[in-house]
């Protein structure tokens, strides 16, 4: 769940990247394996989860963190038009293949599945299975086609909503329909941080964590209200892409970051 840019972008370029501008598509080739993910099992303490040599740096690869069995979140993979979830478990066709889409994952119905979703323009297309062509869609459109997203629980209910990223300016839909059903809106932060969602305090409902450089701000105030950093801690490399997800057996998130090896 994480900031919109160009799917065949690299990932230093993608955690790199300056406003909302997308970076250019990368122009070679990479050999599998040459991404390596890392958990801190405690935010800005001690104790990582790795997952190593999955997926490639270039070749349009984009990195996703879902949870495809309801047992906890694992790392997962778009590639042009296919989804790997659930530490490639799981083999979605869905969206188009010409790398034209932006690839998500969430737990759209509240079952406690993610299953994928694409964005095309400021239109949302999420599927409902995971099975290829994800067995019926729901589309709606929100926002505007150069927004940031993320995706996650805003309210605690059990199904996850998109958050479009404007600047520094978070807005939440309260429900996953044309104009979002009514908006949360907060600022906070810089125009270039990079926002990452998660549960970070167990409380059930997602909230934004931060990075700047190697710097992560986390906030446990809901979108809609004046969020702050309720804890800084640093983690990584300032070329890292940042990624977040609640892993088996934690019932809060962790920060993850995604490294070409």
């Amino acid at each position: 769940m994480g900031r919109t840019t160009s799917a065949a972008a690299t990932i230093a370029a993608l955690a790199l990247a300056a406003g909302l501008a997308a970076p250019a598509a990368a122009a070679t080739s990479a050999e599998p394996g040459d991404l390596d993910w890392f958990f801190t099992r405690a935010l800005g303490g001690t104790g990582t989860t790795s997952f190593p040599d999955f997926g490639n740096a270039l070749d349009g690869d984009f990195p996703l963190v879902c949870d495809v069995t309801g047992e906890g979140d694992e790392p997962g993979l778009w590639s042009f038009g296919r989804f790997y979830l659930g530490d490639g478990a799981v083999d979605v066709s869905f969206g188009r293949s010409d790398g034209s889409d932006y690839p998500i994952c969430g737990d759209w119905d509240g079952d406690g599945i993610d299953t994928p979703g694409v964005v095309r323009g400021n239109r949302f297309i999420l599927a409902r299975s995971n099975v290829d062509g994800g067995g019926g869609t729901t589309s709606f459109a929100f926002g505007r086609s150069d927004d940031f997203l993320v995706v996650g629980d805003w309210d605690g209910d059990g199904d996850d909503t998109v958050a479009v990223v404007r600047g520094n300016q978070y807005i939440a839909a309260t429900a996953n329909v044309d104009g979002g059903g009514g908006v949360k809106v907060s600022s906070w932060g810089a125009p270039t941080d990079f926002p990452v969602a998660g549960d970070w305090d167990g409380d059930g409902d997602d909230t934004i964590a931060l990075q700047r450089g190697n710097t992560f701000f986390v906030s446990n105030g809901s979108i809609g209200t004046r969020l702050a950093a309720d804890r800084t801690f640093g983690y990584g490399r300032a070329g890292d892409h940042p990624v977040a997800g609640t892993l088996a057996p934690d019932t809060r998130a962790s920060i993850g970051l995604v490294r070409e090896s």
